[in-house]
């Protein structure tokens, strides 16, 4: 077994392994929403039949949006921002 692939601060990197991850391309129930965070670049995944796209857009992608600056911890950010979410912060693409 190989070991786990820490996440990388290079979002096309990121797309790139989540895609081969999540067999995008082969399973058209995935999906990928890509938006911007206070100024930075990030992409939302999520199961077409397990979250609708209305849901998405409305309680995790707008209140992201409305996030202009991030400062210190992220996941608290967003804790904060979505409301009833559950957010965790992962280090490898794996978790």
């Amino acid at each position: 077994m190989q070991g786990k692939e820490k996440i990388s601060p290079s979002v096309n990197h990121s797309r790139s392994v989540m895609h081969r991850l999540l067999y995008a391309g082969k399973n058209p129930d995935m999906h990928r929403r890509d938006l911007r965070i206070a100024g930075r670049d990030a992409s939302v995944y999520y199961a077409e039949g397990l979250v609708s796209a209305d849901f998405l857009q409305r309680y995790v992608i707008a209140p992201c949006q409305e996030m202009t600056t991030v400062f210190g911890d992220v996941t608290r950010a967003m804790l904060e921002h979505i409301p009833g979410s559950d957010v965790e912060e992962a280090s490898t693409y794996e978790d």
